[in-house]
């Protein structure tokens, strides 16, 4: 699974690894060489400082450091989050029904269409967040205290002093969870454990922030203002519309290219959108009958085919029905309230997909990143749907419409990727700026974000570019992301590098011109990919201010 991923990665996305992802990187080095609480670093609030950095600081240590990790270890937790949504979606059983759920899983995430694979199987894109959700949803899914909640607690506290989307993802929709768990039960102690979990990890997580803080550990810079009305409005129409249709494969999104996938097989992509689609409403509409009437569903009903639903104050006082004491795994295996998880699934594919509707500023498809878990979230709990459907008493005629459907399917999941594969891999422009700063001598220099960190780690660290900005007044200063004050303080830099003729930040010829003066010669790299601007003599950053850049 994880090779196989790899492949994809390395095929689609190489040309996606970008200075997000190299900044983890350089947050790893920072670790391995002891500042473990990242001293003299400004971070977003999505840091990676206990997630990402610290996966990339792990492997590193191992195999050391390579810019082939950028598409590797993002494809290993890419890997590890199909598995373990395979997991939940066998609900614990054997036989057609449970590969009937996993084929679900594999079809949408493990054959990813292109759209999904260019925000999936790059990182750091909240894939890690996603993945330490997940677990901990299995670590509580009895409802109950012992070391799976402590388990728990400890992914939750993790995720949101390294992300915090955890919020959204994971911390919210498992104390909502509990709360429906209460409803469902009409009992108190049927939600107390998520609700605690939930609980325990914030003010955990707070705690260890200040104590950190305090200790001298990074700052946080200035975080992105949210939408407005009427641009969360528009942004959770173009979710419904166009967003989550294009994660699936069933539309094509401008911006974001074809990965070689044409209408044939955007249409057969559309088939996995309407089973997940169906599947999540079904597990939706379970959740809120139950909440409203307080009746339970049980496994052995549901494995029946028949309504699978007994009122709660039946269903919670004794330890064969799956009560607050007893809940375990009835004899098929499966857990005796698996409610419990397809709840907080559920739960947090809304909250997923409001972190979209309501952080997303420009139309740009680039933020349709946020709609990952979303997409991950609502396919595991539908496959769980589709696994609960098979296992069921059904005519013969439905399981062989079932079979058909699900055969198409993944054929045209296939084909999607076979497509992508077979579509020309996207060029990588890093190398070709490196081999050009090597051969004219340049080893610092100061530039662009997105020229930047990863120019460092593509080189392995024998050139080093340092992100700068626009202070809004047309002079450039020290970016807010990275070890600002050791990257900048006293250091003589030789050129300033930035994509194409200006982007991001505010950084261009005219920029640097007010800043340092007439730069001595202007280069144009790889077909204007990059320019690159020299002095005479060294120039140096003597202003760092912790601002956000500029869209």
């Amino acid at each position: 699974m994880v090779g196989w991923l790899w492949v994809l990665t390395d095929h689609a996305n190489r040309a996606a690894v970008n200075s997000d992802g190299a900044t983890v990187v350089l947050e790893a080095a920072s670790l391995l060489h002891g500042n473990l609480l990242l001293h003299g670093w400004w971070l977003s609030l999505d840091s990676w400082w206990t997630l990402d950095a610290a996966i990339f600081a792990a492997v590193i240590g191992v195999t050391g450091s390579h810019p082939a990790l950028l598409l590797v270890v993002p494809a290993v937790v890419a890997g590890l989050v199909v598995v373990v949504g395979v997991v939940l979606a066998r609900r614990g059983r054997k036989g057609a029904a449970a590969w009937a759920g996993a084929a679900l899983v594999v079809a949408v995430l493990a054959l990813p269409a292109h759209v999904l694979a260019s925000q999936f199987l790059v990182g750091p894109w909240h894939q890690t967040t996603i993945l330490a959700a997940l677990i901990a949803f299995v670590a509580l899914r009895r409802g109950r205290f012992g070391p799976g909640w402590l388990v728990a607690v400890v992914l939750l506290t993790a995720g949101m002093l390294g992300d915090l989307m955890m919020v959204a993802y994971a911390t919210a929709p498992v104390a909502l969870g509990g709360l429906v768990a209460m409803l469902r039960r009409r009992s108190l102690r049927a939600g107390l454990a998520p609700l605690a979990a939930a609980a325990a990890a914030t003010v955990l997580a707070y705690t260890i922030r200040v104590a950190a803080a305090a200790a001298g550990a990074f700052e946080l810079g200035r975080t992105n203002p949210h939408a407005g009305v009427s641009e969360a409005v528009h942004n959770l129409r173009e979710a419904a519309t166009l967003g989550i249709p294009g994660m699936f494969g069933a539309r094509s999104v401008v911006g974001l290219g074809s990965g070689g996938e044409g209408p044939v097989v955007r249409a057969l992509h559309v088939i996995a959108l309407l089973v997940a689609a169906a599947g999540f409403l079904w597990s939706l509409w379970s959740l809120l009958r139950a909440a409203v009437t307080g009746r339970v569903p049980t496994e052995a009903a549901d494995g029946a085919g028949g309504d699978g639903v007994v009122p709660a104050h039946r269903a919670g006082g004794t330890r064969r029905s799956g009560g607050d004491r007893g809940a375990g795994a009835d004899r098929s295996g499966a857990d005796a309230e698996p409610w419990r998880i397809d709840d907080v699934l559920v739960i947090a594919s809304f909250g997923s997909a409001a972190t979209y509707v309501l952080l997303a500023l420009t139309p740009s498809p680039a933020y349709f990143r946020y709609l990952t878990a979303t997409v991950v979230f609502s396919t595991v709990v539908a496959a769980r749907m589709v696994t609960r459907w098979w296992a069921g008493r059904r005519p013969p005629a439905w399981r062989r419409a079932g079979l058909v459907v699900a055969s198409v399917g993944l054929a045209g999941s296939l084909a999607g990727a076979g497509l992508q594969l077979a579509h020309p891999s996207p060029t990588d422009p890093e190398p070709a700026l490196v081999a050009f700063l090597r051969a004219h001598h340049l080893r610092r220099g100061v530039g662009g974000y997105w020229a930047s960190s990863i120019t460092t780690v593509e080189s392995s660290g024998t050139v080093t570019v340092r992100p700068v900005v626009s202070d809004g007044q047309g002079r450039l200063e020290g970016y807010y992301k990275g070890d600002v004050h050791a990257w900048f303080d006293g250091v003589d830099f030789q050129f300033v590098v930035f994509a194409g003729t200006g982007g991001f930040g505010g950084v261009n010829l005219a920029t640097a011109e007010r800043t340092w003066g007439p730069p001595a010669k202007v280069y144009s790299v790889d077909d204007h990919a990059y320019t690159v601007l020299t002095w005479s003599r060294p120039i140096h950053v003597t202003r760092i201010e912790p601002r956000l850049a500029p869209n």
